[in-house]
């Protein structure tokens, strides 16, 4: 991910990963390896986890969308002329490895996202890696991705997630019909949906996962990204204009025919572009249990951002922010206890903040309730006590153009209610 550092320039030798091959999903494929129908008891990894990813995972179908009608016709609008072929396209839709001499044997384009996106390229810990005294420490030496920092899951999952100065995503390709983003890291992990156990041995040999904690890293890093977006030269700007993507859509999107402006209040600012700030916001809902005093501090630089960036002072506002959610902040999520009391305060915190909008735009209601998800999922793990509730506040987040606010509202009370 880049990085808004001043000073001296320190080169650091490249790592393992970033001198490795890339071998090709089909390296795991094998039924003694990760291509197993189903899982597997006789050993600590279910050996099914290329099956779940080319089976049920959106990650194996990312290369062959661009081959699709819809495709075709956003790689037309902006003057691609192949989308199966654009370096723009397949940052995002592939393991993409332009330099071939880092492609293995059966590296595959059409492979779409693969397990080298986010495990890194595999050529020393190919091998290694099922050895009976093979260690996660040292694979990772050999170039394996550690993803049992919640903070490197989401750093990856955000290059395409949301973007950065490395990989594209802005307004111009979602004026052509690519689909709005967003992302929270236990949800989307869950919807993948995920190919591991978090068992004893998951725990004894990597970590405890606890939902939690996953969704309050993955919100603190998302704000983080989404800083260094907005300050970025590269991917702040589209030319003389700010990057659009970076705002609240449906402040200005929305179908006047179907008399959406009666149902919103667009917070006194219709028409106005207004930085979306949704993880930002879920960000201080979360502190408030961990640390109310923190959490008012972040909170007055939250405030001060947008009419900061709305008069052009914004260089300011954007350092003190990336400043305190890089340091002091992700300093008490990584340490915090995020057992159930304090979980259970969180959902009520989030809830009590969505109540409190006269109407909440699209993204802030979006991320509330993946909030929901993930935190109900540390506080009841059957998922009996809440589902309900969950499930109808995700009822009203199915039509984004025809989200009613106010509907919404009365779903999160009822879920509050049980809190």
């Amino acid at each position: 991910m880049p990085l808004l550092l001043f000073g001296a320039l320190t080169v650091s030798p490249p790592s393992a990963e970033a001198q490795n091959k890339y071998m090709g999903a089909a390296t795991c494929a094998s039924s003694n390896c990760h291509g197993s129908v189903g899982p597997r008891t006789a050993t600590n990894v279910l050996q099914n986890e290329y099956t779940t990813w080319y089976r049920h995972g959106a990650h194996s179908q990312a290369y062959n969308v661009l081959s699709n009608a819809d495709s075709k016709k956003i790689a037309g609008l902006l003057g691609i002329k192949n989308a199966a072929s654009a370096d723009l396209c397949l940052k995002c839709h592939s393991t993409y490895v332009p330099n071939k001499a880092r492609r293995g044997r059966k590296y595959r384009l059409r492979d779409g996202v693969g397990c080298e996106s986010c495990h890194g390229a595999a050529e020393k810990y190919l091998r290694p890696h099922t050895a009976k005294n093979s260690t996660h420490a040292g694979n990772v030496k050999l170039g394996l991705i550690d993803l049992v920092s919640l903070k490197k899951r989401a750093e990856i999952c955000l290059e395409c997630h949301q973007g950065n100065d490395n990989q594209a995503m802005n307004h111009r390709l979602i004026g052509a019909g690519h689909p709005r983003l967003t992302y929270e890291l236990d949800t989307y992990g869950i919807l993948q949906p995920n190919h591991w156990e978090v068992d004893k041995d998951y725990v004894k040999r990597k970590a405890p996962y606890n939902s939690g904690r996953a969704w309050l890293v993955g919100q603190v890093t998302r704000a983080s990204e989404m800083v260094a977006n907005i300050r970025s030269k590269k991917r702040g700007r589209f030319g003389a204009m700010p990057e659009l993507s970076l705002f609240y859509c449906y402040n200005c999107h929305h179908s006047l025919k179907e008399d959406q402006w009666k149902k919103r209040s667009y917070q006194g600012r219709p028409g106005v572009l207004r930085l979306n700030r949704s993880s930002l916001l879920m960000v201080a809902q979360g502190l408030k249990p961990l640390d109310a005093a923190l959490a008012s501090q972040y909170e007055a630089k939250v405030s001060a951002l947008e009419s900061a960036y709305a008069s052009g002072n914004a260089d300011s506002a954007l350092a003190e922010l990336k400043t305190m959610l890089d340091g002091a902040v992700s300093s008490l999520v990584n340490t915090a206890s995020f057992k159930k009391s304090v979980v259970t305060q969180m959902m009520k915190e989030v809830a009590t903040f969505t109540i409190a909008f006269p109407s909440p735009p699209y993204e802030i209601a979006e991320q509330s309730a993946m909030a929901f998800s993930a935190l109900s999922a540390t506080v009841d793990p059957s998922g009996a006590k809440y589902q309900k509730r969950i499930d109808a506040i995700y009822d009203g987040l199915k039509d984004e153009e025809g989200f009613d606010p106010k509907a919404y509202i009365a779903a999160v009370r009822a879920l509050k209610g049980n809190l």
